[in-house]
């Protein structure tokens, strides 16, 4: 497995196609927002973070292969953002269906019910508008561990 920090434009174009089919954050999308993982010449794997105001941050359109997500290959794509990428004196926030907390539970998220930054006010509503049940998760930064 690779990891490539600048995405070339062919693998930028493959990430927003798999956006487009499994409905993950479109939100302005830019390339150099976006971590990748590869193998071979196969995105295995993908995230993107951006500020949303100020220090607070989203961690948005995470995507793991269905093939390697047995793998736990997720936890260590967030083990990589919290310890490479992430400037643990920002806020980092996430919106997910409520069904999946748990998997970001395991990696010190936890539910916030206020203080949620405006951009995310939003992505709840249009989640509710389409059908979906979301909730918002923040980052505990005193939980981790490397």
């Amino acid at each position: 497995m690779q990891k490539i920090n600048n995405i070339t434009d062919g693998t930028y174009k493959n990430i927003k196609i798999i956006i487009e089919q499994t409905w993950l954050s479109y939100y302005e999308i830019k390339k150099e927002d976006f971590l990748c993982y590869k193998e071979k010449d196969k995105i295995i794997a993908f995230w993107r973070i951006f500020n949303i105001w100020w220090n607070d941050y989203e961690l948005s359109s995470l995507w793991v292969d269905k093939n390697y997500r047995w793998k736990k290959l997720w936890i260590e794509i967030i083990k990589d953002l919290l310890n490479n990428k992430f400037n643990n004196d920002n806020n980092l926030f996430l919106a997910c269906k409520k069904e999946i907390q748990n998997y970001y539970k395991k990696v010190n998220f936890e539910i916030v019910d206020e203080n949620i930054p405006g951009k995310l006010e939003w992505t709840l509503r249009w989640w509710k508008e389409n059908n979906f049940y979301a909730i918002i998760m923040k980052y505990n930064k005193k939980l981790w561990k490397n």
